[in-house]
Protein backbone atom coordinates (compact mmCIF):
# COMPACT_ATOMS: atom_id res chain seq x y z
CA UNK A 1 0.00 0.00 0.00
CA UNK A 2 2.73 2.49 0.85
CA UNK A 3 4.38 2.01 -2.54
CA UNK A 4 1.66 3.84 -4.47
CA UNK A 5 2.72 6.94 -6.30
CA UNK A 6 1.61 10.28 -4.97
CA UNK A 7 -1.60 11.64 -6.47
CA UNK A 8 -1.31 15.25 -7.62
CA UNK A 9 -3.96 17.54 -6.13
CA UNK A 10 -5.16 21.06 -6.83
CA UNK A 11 -5.34 23.64 -4.02
CA UNK A 12 -9.12 23.09 -3.73
CA UNK A 13 -8.65 19.32 -3.35
CA UNK A 14 -5.91 19.84 -0.78
CA UNK A 15 -8.19 22.13 1.22
CA UNK A 16 -10.92 19.44 1.21
CA UNK A 17 -8.49 16.88 2.64
CA UNK A 18 -7.23 19.32 5.27
CA UNK A 19 -10.81 20.15 6.31
CA UNK A 20 -11.58 16.42 6.56
CA UNK A 21 -8.72 16.12 9.06
CA UNK A 22 -10.15 19.04 11.04
CA UNK A 23 -7.64 21.66 9.90
CA UNK A 24 -8.77 25.29 9.76
CA UNK A 25 -7.40 28.17 7.75
CA UNK A 26 -5.63 30.58 10.07
CA UNK A 27 -4.42 33.23 7.66
CA UNK A 28 -3.78 34.16 4.06
CA UNK A 29 -0.79 36.20 3.01
CA UNK A 30 -0.18 36.84 -0.66
CA UNK A 31 -0.57 33.59 -2.55
CA UNK A 32 -0.23 31.32 0.50
CA UNK A 33 -2.69 30.11 3.14
CA UNK A 34 -1.69 28.72 6.53
CA UNK A 35 -3.83 25.82 7.77
CA UNK A 36 -3.57 24.58 11.34
CA UNK A 37 -4.68 21.30 12.85
CA UNK A 38 -3.66 18.20 14.76
CA UNK A 39 -2.40 14.84 13.56
CA UNK A 40 -0.97 12.18 15.84
CA UNK A 41 -1.60 14.45 18.83
CA UNK A 42 0.72 17.14 17.54
CA UNK A 43 -0.12 20.61 16.22
CA UNK A 44 0.71 20.99 12.51
CA UNK A 45 0.79 23.99 10.20
CA UNK A 46 0.42 23.28 6.50
CA UNK A 47 0.99 25.89 3.80
CA UNK A 48 -1.34 25.84 0.81
CA UNK A 49 0.16 27.70 -2.12
CA UNK A 50 -2.56 29.23 -4.27
CA UNK A 51 -1.54 28.06 -7.73
CA UNK A 52 -3.45 27.13 -10.85
CA UNK A 53 -3.18 23.47 -11.68
CA UNK A 54 -1.78 20.69 -9.53
CA UNK A 55 1.03 20.49 -7.02
CA UNK A 56 4.19 18.57 -7.88
CA UNK A 57 4.96 15.11 -6.53
CA UNK A 58 7.64 16.63 -4.27
CA UNK A 59 5.15 19.13 -2.81
CA UNK A 60 2.54 16.42 -2.14
CA UNK A 61 5.17 14.22 -0.50
CA UNK A 62 6.30 17.12 1.72
CA UNK A 63 2.74 17.95 2.81
CA UNK A 64 2.00 14.33 3.74
CA UNK A 65 5.31 13.99 5.59
CA UNK A 66 4.69 17.27 7.47
CA UNK A 67 1.33 15.90 8.61
CA UNK A 68 3.13 12.75 9.86
CA UNK A 69 0.62 10.39 8.26
CA UNK A 70 0.74 7.86 5.46
CA UNK A 71 -0.28 8.62 1.90
CA UNK A 72 -3.10 6.08 2.30
CA UNK A 73 -4.44 7.97 5.34
CA UNK A 74 -4.11 11.31 3.55
CA UNK A 75 -5.81 10.33 0.29
CA UNK A 76 -8.43 8.22 2.08
CA UNK A 77 -10.00 11.24 3.80
CA UNK A 78 -11.95 12.44 0.74
CA UNK A 79 -14.21 10.00 -1.09
CA UNK A 80 -13.61 11.27 -4.64
CA UNK A 81 -9.84 11.53 -4.10
CA UNK A 82 -9.77 8.07 -2.50
CA UNK A 83 -11.47 6.59 -5.57
CA UNK A 84 -8.74 8.03 -7.78
CA UNK A 85 -5.96 6.95 -5.44
CA UNK A 86 -7.11 3.48 -4.51
CA UNK A 87 -8.98 2.74 -7.73
CA UNK A 88 -12.46 1.33 -7.95
CA UNK A 89 -13.10 -1.73 -5.81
Amino acid sequence: MGSKKYLLLTPDELRRVLKAFGFVRKRTRGDHEQWEGMTNEKRRVITVQLISGEYSIDRMKTIIQNMDITADEFYGQDESIAKRYFGKK
